[in-house]
């Protein structure tokens, strides 16, 4: 195993021991996300190292601009020039600056007055910035956002919630579709909020018109709207906004993998009328897999894998990952994988992904003879 390889090993170790702690209070989401960070930047790292080796054997010199350093575990490990220990120590140091913010106007570290601290020194002092459109990969690694100053609404959330709570303030996330809607923890919310500009003003003064306990079901305090009886929205725990960073990763370099194909959704091979054309002995359907980017998809499956770490019993994420794995012809784990999922799932997908598993199975057979037969051999399925 080389040094790269052992790296995203450790990473992944030590991902599964952040995120399986038994107090969600207790999981660090950034430590999380860079520990994401740190496996995919070695994996991309193993890919170059690859490439200059090809590249040596066929006598060509290959450039890269790419300057890595690797330690000996996860710690000594060189995100984009700095180890774990300086990702974490930013946080700090953003805390810092809040606090000498704070300091010079003479503030008395009201809650309402570290919250306005904190947007100050994120987004006008340090110039942090929402990417109108998350369709880079970039968008979503902790590690990229913190050095370019710009990402995705949801990463940009997470650093003002984590700036937050070293300061002593506690930010909670609502899910609201693929983004975080932000809500501090305090008494005084309209104070928080009676300072806001702009078109957003009024409608941040209706949330804070309703006390948290009616929008998401918590016991902070008593409640003057006592005709809600179900909450509108959910806190997402901790472990609920990584896999939502999971997810997008998962999504987009799925999409990153099958440029060739515009359009191609994971689940197409599902379809009734794909399922025909592979029975029918249609090779441009068998050969999707041929026509993907074999890093991104390998991405995309890493990211996949996590995911069913954080909720091992969901049949759609069983479902995804079996078809990653499939599009890798890695046919025996794929039919393990959607065979559960077909256990699992609806009865109208059930009959659906039972069928698929079938045809799968002989993809899984045919592909243990082709290791027997010599290279010039036709395919007996084609």
């Amino acid at each position: 195993m080389s040094n790269k390889e052992a790296l995203m090993r450790k990473a992944r170790v030590d991902f599964s021991e952040e995120v399986f702690k038994k107090d969600d209070d207790a999981i660090s989401v950034v430590k999380a996300l860079l520990l994401i960070s740190a496996e995919d930047e070695a994996f991309m790292a193993l890919n170059r190292e690859k490439d200059r080796l090809a590249a040596h054997i066929e006598g060509r010199n290959l450039s890269d601009t790419h300057t890595e350093n690797f330690g000996d575990g996860v710690d000594g490990l060189y995100i984009a020039g700095r180890t774990m220990p300086m990702w974490l120590a930013r946080f700090d140091f953003l805390a810092r600056e809040v606090q000498d913010l704070l300091i010079s106007k003479g503030s008395t570290f009201k809650p309402e007055e570290i919250l306005k601290a904190v947007g100050s020194v994120l987004f006008k002092i340090q110039g942090f910035k929402r990417e109108v459109a998350n369709l880079d990969t970039n968008s979503f690694y902790l590690h990229l956002v913190l050095t370019l100053g710009s990402g995705s609404g949801i990463l940009i959330c997470i650093i003002y919630m984590e700036v937050c709570r070293r300061l002593g303030v506690l930010v909670k996330g609502a899910e609201v579709g693929d983004e975080l809607l932000l809500w501090p923890l305090v008494d005084n919310l309209q104070e928080c909020y009676k300072h806001c500009t702009g078109d957003r003003r009024c409608y941040f003064e209706l949330l804070a018109f309703h006390h948290p306990a009616v929008l998401f079901g918590s016991n902070i305090g008593p409640s003057s709207h006592s005709s809600f009886e179900v909450p509108m929205l959910n806190f997402a725990t901790n472990k609920q906004v990584v896999g939502m960073v999971l997810s997008k990763l998962k999504n987009l370099h799925w999409k990153d993998a099958c440029k060739v194909r515009p359009g191609y959704a994971l689940t197409d091979p599902l379809h009734p009328l794909a399922q025909v054309k592979s029975t029918q002995g249609d090779s441009h359907e068998l050969a999707v897999g041929a026509l993907l980017r074999p890093k991104s998809l390998r991405l995309a499956i890493m990211a996949s894998e996590r995911l069913r770490l954080l909720c091992p019993h969901d049949w759609v994420l069983m479902r995804d990952h079996g078809l990653l794995l499939y599009h890798n012809k890695r046919y025996g784990e794929a039919v393990q994988e959607l065979s559960i999922c077909a256990a699992l799932a609806p009865s109208g997908d059930r009959h659906m992904l039972e069928h698929f598993v079938e045809k799968l199975h002989l993809l899984h057979i045919e592909s243990s003879w082709s290791s027997l037969k010599p290279p010039s051999a036709p395919s007996t399925l084609a």
